[in-house]
């Protein structure tokens, strides 16, 4: 099947009659809401963070982001115990702690139903990592989150304290690149490379999601509101289902999300 042609041939065309969606079991539904077609790779940024600067986070107009320690902050990564959850038919509510404070994170339901049950079925005293964007609601700081996956492996609490302590240190020693620039082989499995400094943290990703990043990082500059899944495919020849599964990972470890619709996709920068 091709993929030549944005057409009704396509499998990943939509005509916006409601029928079809690429990403309609993708969690969250995309970031629409907080996706303006003028953002490109340069201005969106997914920091790990704990809840402490979450709720130190500034805004200095209700038209700009949100900033910790005076960076620009569009997408945060926490890691921790929902103490408490509210379920109704269109969204949930967690009241999240990780030993720094408490914050609310809100997670809108797919209107498709297409949640999976780890999604849905979040318990108290379960601890989660929330991908998602900082809104105020009510004049209260909270998330908006794309992506609320429970931990099944408590290393991942550990793990990320300590990366969301070496990336504030780095921000706060202007030390940005340092990390980046002298990773050692031997630890990191990477060797030398011609790749861009963008491609650098998907370097070990197997070869298909690195393919992805790359297509999607380079179309992005020529479709700033999302680079159509077609375009990734004619780049990424590796079959419908295989490149799907790839995309849907990628959205849900929260390395890309959806632009303009379920059909464009947007990378997220590392701010590291």
């Amino acid at each position: 099947m091709s993929y030549g042609a944005y057409d009704e041939s396509n499998p990943y065309y939509n005509d916006n009659n409601g029928s079809g969606g690429f990403l309609t079991n993708s969690q969250g539904g995309g970031y629409t809401d907080s996706s303006p077609s003028t953002r490109n790779k340069n201005e969106d940024t997914l920091r790990p963070v704990t809840i402490k600067q979450v709720l130190g986070a500034s805004q200095p107009h209700s038209d700009f982001p949100f900033q910790i320690e005076g960076r620009d902050i569009t997408h945060v990564s926490i890691v921790a115990v929902v103490r408490s959850a509210s379920k109704q038919a269109t969204s949930a509510v967690y009241s999240l702690e990780d030993g720094t404070g408490t914050l609310d994170v809100r997670y809108w339901m797919d209107s498709s139903g297409g949640e999976s049950e780890s999604t849905t079925d979040i318990q108290q005293n379960q601890y989660v990592r929330v991908i998602g964007a900082l809104k105020s609601f009510h004049d209260k700081l909270q998330i908006t989150a794309q992506v609320v996956k429970p931990i099944t492996d408590f290393h991942e609490i550990f793990y990320h304290k300590a990366e969301a302590l070496a990336v504030t240190l780095q921000i706060r020693k202007g030390t940005d690149t340092i990390m980046n620039e002298s990773k050692p082989s031997a630890t990191y499995g990477q060797e030398s490379t011609s790749e861009p400094n963008y491609m650098r943290p998907y370097l070990t990703f197997p070869e298909l999601h690195k393919s992805v990043m790359k297509a999607v990082f380079e179309e992005v500059d020529r479709s700033p509101q999302g680079v159509h899944v077609a375009r990734i495919a004619q780049r990424c020849p590796k079959g419908d289902e295989a490149l799907t599964e790839a995309i849907e990972y990628l959205i849900s470890e929260g390395h890309l999300f959806t632009g303009e619709d379920d059909e464009h996709i947007l990378p997220v920068s590392q701010d590291s």
